[in-house]
């Protein structure tokens, strides 16, 4: 009988093996086919506000809002997240006026946010202020159904004129809460215009004017060149769409009617220019603005003075010793000025530094620190000195010195609530993950996201498809056990073989089957021949015999008598 093999697949232990190989080969295949190439170029620049966006922020101006020299305004700012959750609100905007010289900006806690941060830059034309108010409690989201003020700023106006508010598009954003990639939900905030009156009047109600016109265009500049990456960097005021055509330092500013590109610590200068024109009064001298200083000065009740040492005539820089009793002091709760360091002074129950209250790291205005946004190169080939690469997400509210970075050990009510590390605000993109937050929570907010859920389908797929192959195995082996344990399996005889075939003792003579014997065939041998074989066989033995022995007289008998003897065995006659 003809033995049989199983071939390779026909093998449990090697079906099942081979089916969880192909089974983790197209979970790899899936997950690379969904997730995007690690080495593709990714776009890291935070979304811009949107036109329809659902988050909206108001203001509390309204037609009947008067504004006159001398006398303190507060102009509030709300927001309206629509039921929307969000993970906080952060604005950066510029001032834009020379009616005054000091500007506080204070975010307002108890309407389901708290401070993370707020810094007052001073400008060439006003100033740059940005703020950042995060839920009350962090890794949950803020939702509200109805205005919640949460950004206040105060000044008090020493001459007529305008005060312009103009929202950066691109800085100015509210994340979707655990949206992945960061989505914006805020509407593109307009710019409001007021007018400061010389005395209260009866003239018409004062009310919001319209956003500043363009200013005369300047000579034609130089044709834009294509960035790296496909953005073209525009020359100063020529159109744009966004902060990433401009130059460095530049921001793409609102006129209204269109945007262009103008220098962010100088917008108003159609030239992008900070030259100033005007004294330069040197440290002591009289001023009445800190733009009359020289740089780095600050007006400080009418005279130049070093803003971290008012105190100081000679606008001696601090020691060592007193810029770090400075930092350790600042931010701490407070009652009174005399709970703070020199130069420091308690504001709304924190030690705040006396040239720039809203500086929640004590940082004088006149460092730059929020335009150190605008000042990352623009493209995006980081390779590339003329061209640049796209702006990054820059953490615009940190220390401008190393020895301002030591943290407080101790909060004031508006930061009771701020993890570590949140003290001096970062931006809205970075802010850490509860510390209470579980990978199971990590995991259903990811599985909450489209574009997160999907790479763990596919790899959960291939998990379940190796675990069931795994199972189907071990039931066709337990199977395969029983059956093979239950039912005996009685080996097959074999036919015995003719007698005949075993005295054959030519192994040339073909084999004799059970059908052979019964089917003549013509190969088969006769019963003549079979005897003619065994005669041949048995001959020489014979005559060998009859060579070595002597014939005996009965033969000799039997011969003389005429009678042949037989030559073999004699054969029984077959009487059937």
């Amino acid at each position: 009988m003809k033995k049989t093999t199983k071939s390779f697949l026909q093998k449990p232990s090697t079906t099942g093996v081979l089916l969880a190989v192909l089974t983790v080969a197209f979970s790899v295949v899936g997950l690379l086919l969904v997730q995007a190439p690690l080495q593709n170029p990714q776009d890291i620049r935070r979304q811009a506000s949107i036109d329809n966006g659902v988050v909206e922020i108001s203001n509390t101006v309204t037609p009947g809002t008067k504004i006159t020299v001398g006398q303190e305004t507060e102009v509030v700012f709300k927001v309206t997240t629509h039921s929307v959750p969000t993970d906080g609100i952060q604005v950066l905007f510029n001032v834009i006026s020379d009616s005054f010289d000091t500007l506080t900006a204070d975010v307002i806690t108890g309407t389901g946010l708290q401070a993370a941060g707020t810094q007052v830059e001073r400008t060439q034309d006003g100033f740059l202020v940005q703020a950042l108010a995060l839920p009350a409690q962090i890794g949950q989201p803020f939702t509200t159904a109805e205005p919640a003020a949460f950004l206040r700023v105060s000044f008090i106006p020493t001459q007529a004129g305008t005060i312009t508010f103009n929202f950066d598009r691109e800085e100015s954003i509210s994340i979707l809460h655990g949206s992945n990639p960061l989505e914006d939900k805020l509407k593109h905030v307009p710019s409001l215009t007021l007018t400061v009156n010389e005395e209260p009047s009866d003239d018409p109600e004062v009310s919001p004017s319209p956003s500043p016109s363009a200013s005369p265009d300047v000579s034609p500049s130089p044709s834009p060149s294509p960035a790296v990456g496909g953005i073209e960097v525009v020359s100063c005021n020529d159109n744009c769409s966004s902060n990433d055509e401009c130059g460095i330092n530049q921001r793409c500013y609102d006129l209204g009617e269109k945007s262009v590109c103008r220098l962010a610590i100088n917008p108003t200068n159609n030239q992008c220019s900070t030259t100033v024109s005007g004294p330069e009064y040197s440290c002591n001298q009289g001023c009445a603005t800190t733009n009359e200083c020289q740089d780095g000065l600050f007006c400080w009740n009418n005279k130049c003075r070093d803003p971290q040492n008012t105190e100081d005539t000679a606008c001696t820089a601090l020691t060592t010793e007193e810029e770090e009793n400075l930092a350790l002091s600042c931010n701490t709760a407070c009652s009174t000025n005399d709970d703070c360091d020199i130069n420091l002074r308690c504001y709304q129950g924190a030690c705040r530094l006396a040239t720039n209250v809203s500086s929640t790291s004590c940082t004088p205005s006149t460092v730059a620190i929020i335009s150190t946004t605008y000042s990352a190169p623009k493209g995006a080939d980081s390779q590339s000195e003329n061209t640049g690469k796209p702006a990054e997400i820059a953490e615009t509210t940190t220390d401008a010195t190393e020895e301002a970075t030591t943290e407080t050990t101790e909060t004031t009510p508006e930061q009771e609530n701020v993890i570590p590390g949140m003290e001096k605000a970062d931006t809205l993109e970075n802010i850490p993950l509860a510390e209470n937050e579980s990978a199971l929570d990590l995991l259903r907010q990811m599985m909450s996201t489209p574009d997160s859920a999907l790479p763990l389908i596919v790899i959960g797929a291939g998990i379940g498809l190796f675990i069931l192959a795994l199972i189907v195995l071990l039931i066709k082996k337990a199977l395969g056990n029983k059956k093979s344990s239950g039912t005996p399996v009685t080996p097959a005889t074999k036919p015995a073989a003719p007698q005949d075939i075993e005295k054959r003792q030519n192994i040339e003579t073909p084999l004799t089957t059970a059908r052979s014997m019964t089917t003549p065939t013509a190969s088969m041998p006769t019963q003549a021949t079979l005897e003619k074989q065994v005669a041949a066989t048995q001959a020489p033995a014979q005559a060998s015999a009859t060579e070595s022995k002597p014939a005996s007289s009965m033969m000799e008998r039997v011969k003389s008598k005429g009678i042949t003897p037989p030559s073999g065995p004699t054969v029984p006659t077959n009487k059937s």
